[in-house]
């Protein structure tokens, strides 16, 4: 498959689904491999440093979650703006 063959692939699935549930579907069958990066695809670099586990607090019709999209991680201003009291 050519790079513009994959762009139209992709551009076809995130125009059908939305690019963010293609990117967090993405996300999730790369850490359901497992391995060394497992549950890292979205969360590299300096970045990551801001993340904490989400503790799914709201789902949606479908089961993803309102907050962190189904990434499992969200920044800390994120979770200490969720209406109750978790723990960092």
């Amino acid at each position: 498959m050519t790079d513009d063959e994959e762009e139209n692939a992709v551009r076809q699935l995130g125009e059908l689904i939305g690019y963010g549930r293609t990117m967090q579907l993405c996300e999730q069958i790369w850490s359901a491999k497992g391995g060394i990066n497992s549950g890292v695809a979205h969360s590299v670099g300096p970045c990551v440093a801001f993340m904490v586990p989400c503790p799914h607090p709201e789902l949606d019709d479908n089961g993803h979650c309102d907050w962190c999209c189904g990434s499992g991680r969200v920044t800390d201003r994120v979770l200490k703006a969720m209406p109750w009291k978790v723990a960092a």
